[in-house]
């Protein structure tokens, strides 16, 4: 009995031996895999860094040697992968360049229609050229503008077939053939002098805002008045249109309250009974920059907040904070999902278009002009005291590629929307180029 006890005592001894030896391999094995796998992730950050510095090179074979690896060494890095897929699906676009437009003209100034396809070139004997990108024709104006230093207008209409311009002083309004560059019928008048212009596209109407405070109404196929005008409490630096055409928006004041009015193809404006509720102290608003890319929502600057008012029914979509005071200069995201603010004193945010939320602050600065990228995750800034462009990742608030400087003087620049192209004036020439850069 003695022995078969000592015996099964030291089974037992064995095998708890043998247990712990196993656990503590199993352990050790658990250290060495976390370390490997430590490693590993570091591995995938560091490739991942290089890669980013290969893409602002624009070296994307490259890059995309790194991004592999990264991949490889963690196949569930999401910044990696996001990265892939943006620059295989841009790529093509990351193409250096520039080009002149047209040898012969002395530019001033150029007007994109809204998909970036046509192009209206305003020279310096203040001549107008009709371009169409796509098919590379051009068509001239039969007339010239009569002075431009007060300000004007170049609005496309009718499916960009017309092209409508005003010009400031004189009050007057024509309407151009886009294909032959003729001038459709008589100019619009509307003295001592014009503020702005608004174009209908469901009613096909011509809203100009002149001097003496009135808005007047016009055909956009005849130019003949077509509604009695109607007298507003001040003359109207600008003019809000809703995407449809149905709602229009006027300053009560400059920069003060705002009114809402219904528009109809068969009936005068009438005062819409869905008004927006009071923004606040003083308050900021610009109905060409602040209005989203559905012109359903307005952005209103106000008491150290943000708001966002519906235009169809007049009530707030969300309110949220905004500590820099007042902003200053705002562009939407294509898709409306997101917007980028500049305050007062040049602070830029990325922010949150369904809600208002602080994405990124973006470190830009001295961007005197600027707009979101065509993958809505972009943002391509024009500074003119630095007379360049400069292109900042939104979600990093990063630079990702050197700045494009634009030479020497002073430049005018506007970009192609739904692309990453741009076209400046520069010493009488008109330029084209093209931001280069790979991103997501």
């Amino acid at each position: 009995g003695t022995i078969l006890l000592a015996s099964a005592s030291f089974s037992i001894w064995k095998a708890i031996q043998a247990t712990e030896a196993r656990a503590q391999s199993d352990e050790n094995f658990a250290l060495a895999k976390q370390e490997r796998n430590a490693a590993r992730l570091q591995l995938s950050q560091s490739d991942l860094a290089l890669a980013n510095h290969w893409l602002a090179q624009n070296r994307v074979s490259r890059s995309l040697v790194y991004m592999a690896r990264s991949l490889s060494n963690d196949p569930t890095n999401q910044a990696t992968f996001r990265r892939l897929m943006s620059t295989l699906a841009y790529r093509h676009l990351a193409l250096p360049g520039e080009r002149i437009v047209n040898k012969e003209l002395d530019g001033l100034d150029a007007y994109f229609n809204a998909d970036g396809t046509k192009l209206v070139v305003i020279a310096a004997d203040l001549s107008l050229t009709f371009h169409n990108l796509n098919s590379g024709l051009i068509a001239r104006g039969t007339k010239r503008l009569t002075k431009i230093d007060s300000g004007i207008e170049v609005h496309f209409a009718d499916g960009d077939a017309k092209v409508v311009t005003m010009e400031t002083s004189g009050g007057n309004v024509h309407v151009w053939d886009s294909r032959t560059g003729e001038i459709i019928g008589e100019p619009i008048q509307h003295p001592p002098a014009l503020r702005t212009i608004a174009i209908s596209p469901r009613d096909r109407q011509i809203i100009t805002a002149g001097a003496d405070s009135q808005l007047r109404f016009w055909s956009l196929d005849t130019g003949a008045e077509i509604f009695d005008s109607l007298l507003l409490g001040l003359p109207q630096v600008e003019l809000g249109l809703s995407a449809n055409g149905d709602k229009l928006l006027t300053n009560l004041g400059y920069e003060t309250d705002i009114e809402i009015w219904d528009l109809s193809p068969a009936a005068p404006p009438r005062r819409s009974p869905n008004q927006f509720g009071s923004f606040g102290d003083e308050h900021h608003h610009s109905f060409l920059k602040d209005m989203s890319p559905d012109g359903s929502t307005l952005i209103v600057s106000a008491a150290r907040t943000l708001q966002a008012w519906n235009i169809h029914t007049g009530k707030l979509v969300w309110r949220t904070d905004y500590d820099d005071g007042l902003a200053s200069n705002l562009a939407w995201s294509n898709d409306g999902t997101g917007f980028v603010v500049q305050s007062q004193s040049g602070i830029l945010e990325f922010r949150n278009g369904l809600t208002g939320g602080l994405i990124q602050v973006v470190p830009a600065t001295d961007l005197s002009s600027f707009r979101i990228g065509p993958d809505n995750q972009s943002l391509i800034g024009y500074s003119l005291a630095r007379n360049r462009l400069s292109v900042w990742d939104l979600n990093s608030g990063q630079s990702v590629v050197p700045a494009h400087d634009m030479g020497g003087g002073r430049s005018a620049w506007r970009a192609k929307p739904g692309s990453r192209s741009f076209i400046y004036h520069q010493r009488g020439e008109m330029k084209s180029g093209t931001v280069s850069y790979c991103y997501d």
